[in-house]
Parts: structure tokens; sequence; C-alpha cells
């Protein structure tokens, strides 16, 4: 299983670049910067990754990124990304980035798009991954603040294949960005947008992003399955969902004969619902401050007839991912796996 997941071509279509920071680089850069890290360890830092809720993932999430300061440092750490993702056959990435993180504390925005830009394009060169950035709006900052990011990302935006929206949702619904969002569809950005799963207000909040937003992607939006009118809405749009399986739900349902693995969220959203015809998602395969797995990481340790269950879907999943296609449902922009 282990050999068979580590062969297939895989699309990364959903994946924080800050959360992919490692303690070990952490320690790094911090050293490099002049900074004490609350931890004496690499071990305490890592065991401080645990999280129950979307606040306190956010919590550890932005914590981790004080460290990054400088134009090499985004650099190193895009590298260490792409690096991995090579090792486990990824042969196209989006990659979501937030500038706000970081303007927010002083680090200038050019900083952080040239050392991410050096490193997509270096790993392009030498390690076949192609790669491209996402630039993410934090939903619990004022609009005001989106729409001055948004200008200053244009010198860059031939560097820049969309726009996303995540961070805290609570309060934060996407009419309040709709402003932003016409502006970025004007400048020739695609558009995507979390929607995160079991919030306050989600399936309202997945209608705002479809009906009132018109966005491309919805990231996450599993909740969309507690709305059937919404669900054909999406399939007649052709719109795209990113969702994320849960390795130990998956394994808990696999090895317990229950079929086809599910899909995240505390069980509301079937994963053969979400198969339905022309309803079109792709799987997560690193989840944020859980950088050190992956998709041949986190796929492993089935056993005997489940593990066949659990290959014969990755199986049907490749394909999907990772087809050179002209269909904007299948990725924010159109992707080859060649290379």
């Amino acid at each position: 299983m282990k050999d068979f997941i580590a062969g297939l071509p895989k699309c990364e279509l959903h994946l924080h670049i800050e959360g992919t920071l490692e303690p070990e680089l952490k320690f790094e850069l911090a050293a490099r910067n002049g900074l004490e890290l609350p931890y004496a360890s690499v071990a305490e830092m890592r065991a401080a990754y645990t999280f129950d809720s979307l606040s306190s993932f956010l919590t550890i999430y932005y914590e981790g990124m004080k460290v990054l300061r400088t134009e090499p440092d985004f650099y190193d750490l895009a590298t260490a990304y792409l690096t991995k993702a090579a090792e486990q056959n990824v042969r196209y990435a989006e990659i979501f980035f937030d500038p706000q993180a970081h303007t927010s504390r002083g680090v200038p925005f050019d900083v952080v798009i040239r050392g991410l830009r050096r490193a997509l394009m270096d790993a392009h060169a030498r390690l076949g991954v192609r790669a491209q950035l996402i630039m993410c709006f934090l939903r619990d900052f004022q609009a005001e603040y989106a729409m001055a990011t948004l200008l200053e990302s244009l010198p860059y935006k031939e560097w820049i294949a969309g726009v996303g929206l995540d961070s805290d949702e609570k309060g934060n619904p996407p009419r309040k960005f709709a402003a932003v969002y016409e502006r970025a569809r004007q400048e020739g950005y695609l558009l995507t947008m979390h929607c995160d799963v079991d919030q306050d207000d989600a399936v309202e909040h997945i209608r705002q992003a479809v009906e009132e937003i018109g966005v491309d992607r919805i990231d996450h939006g599993v909740n969309i399955l507690e709305d059937q009118r919404l669900v054909e809405l999406v399939l007649a749009r052709g719109t795209g969902l990113t969702c994320c399986h849960d390795l130990q739900r998956l394994r808990h349902r696999v090895d317990e004969g229950r079929g086809h693995p599910q899909a995240d969220g505390p069980g509301r959203a079937g994963d053969d619902q979400l198969r339905r015809p022309g309803l079109l998602r792709r799987l997560r395969a690193g989840e944020p401050h859980r950088p050190a797995g992956g998709a041949a990481a986190r796929s492993r340790g089935a056993g005997s007839a489940p593990a066949q269950r659990l290959r014969d879907h990755l199986a049907a999943q490749a394909p999907q991912g990772c087809l050179s296609g002209r269909d904007r449902r299948l990725h924010l922009v159109t992707a080859s796996p060649s290379g």
C-alpha cells in the first residue's frame, strides 16, 4: 500500500504554506532572526501542535509564523514544502499564502511574494513540480485592509493565480468582502473562498459565496449537502470543492467495513454523496500544522480487504485530481501533470 500510494501522481489543491512550517525549520529561522521560542526543543514544540476547534488551531497557526521575517525565510519555507511534495509525487500544487499575517507585523508584501515566487520557480526547474499562489485575505480583519492588500498585490498579479478567504469565519460572512472580490474579478484573479465545516451559518455562507460573490471554487464547503438547491446550483455552474479527508476518521470507517472513506466534517456529509457526477472535489494531502504528513504519509496502515477498498478509492481519485483539463472545475487554473 505504501508503495502504491507513493507512486500515484498527485495534485495539492488545498495547502496553506505557512502551515507547513515544521519545528526544525522554525528553530532554524528563529536563530537566524535572533528570536526566542517558547519551547525548549523540537519535541516539545511538536507536542504543542494539538487543537480541538478552528479557533484553537488558528492560535497555533499564527504563533508559528512569527519567525518568518525576510525573503530568504519565505523562500526556505516554500522550498521545504515543495521538496517534500516532490518526494511524494505531487506534480502540481496551488498554494495559499496569508500576506496580511505578515504585513500586519511589519513584513513588507514584496518580501513575502518574492521569496515564495523564487521558491516556486526553482522547484519547477529543479524538481519538476509546478505550483501557483492563491493570495488569501484574513476574514477577521477589516474589508478595507483586504482591499488595500489586493491593491498592493497588483504589481505582482502575474505571479498570483487567484484570491481566497480564510481565518476565523465566526461573524465574518462572505458578503463582508463582496467589493473586494468584485475588484479582484475585474483584475483577472480567479476566486475561491473557505467555507469551513460546521461553522455558524455554514450553509448560508456557502450560499453567499456561490450566489452573491460568484466564486470559482469553494474550499471545504461540505455543508452544502444540507441544501439540495445549492448542490444543484453548484452542479449547474461547475463550481469545484476542495474537501479534506481526516486520516483517523477515514481509517476508522474503513476498518469497520463501512465502505468508502468519509469526507471531512463530523459525519454529515458522506463521500458517496460528494462523488455525485459533476460535484467535483479534491483531496487535500496535508493539513496546516500537521506538516510531517502528506498524502503518502497519511494514507498508510490499513490492512487486507480494507486496504484494497482504500486502494481502489485512491486510484479512482488520482486521475480526477491530476487531469490536464481545460475545465475550471478541476483547478483554479489549467494544470498539466507532466514534468
